[in-house]
C-alpha cells in the first residue's frame, strides 16, 4: 500500500510551489518468494532441481522439489524497486511557472 500526500502554495498569478511526501509499502508487509523458484539474470524465474532446472518430460518428484521444505515460504522477494522493497520515503518540492 502507498501513500501520496501534495500541497500546492500559490506564489504568483502563473508561479506556484508543489511540495509532494511520498510513501512506498507504508505497511511495510513482506512480498514473500515463490516456492521452489530460484531468480536468474534478467529477473526470470525458473523451477530449480539438483541439477538447475527441471527439463520438460522429466518427472516432478520431491526430491527435484526440493526435498521436505516444498512449498514452504522461506525467503522474500528482495528487490531495490518495485514489489518486494522495504518501506521508502520520497520528498519533492517542484516549481511551476
Amino acid at each position: 500500500m502507498d501513500l501520496t500526500l501534495s500541497k500546492r502554495f500559490s506564489l504568483a498569478e502563473t508561479r506556484s510551489l508543489e511540495f509532494r511526501a511520498e510513501c512506498f509499502n507504508i505497511l511495510n508487509s513482506p512480498v514473500y518468494q515463490v516456492p521452489g523458484y530460484t531468480t536468474v539474470t534478467g529477473s526470470q524465474v525458473r523451477l530449480a532441481d539438483g541439477t538447475g532446472t527441471i527439463q520438460p518430460g522429466q518427472p516432478y518428484t520431491t526430491s527435484a522439489a526440493g526435498g521436505n521444505g516444498f512449498g514452504a515460504l522461506t525467503q522474500t522477494v528482495s528487490n531495490t524497486v518495485g514489489s518486494g522493497t522495504n518501506r521508502q520515503f520520497q520528498l519533492a518540492l517542484r516549481l511551476n511557472f
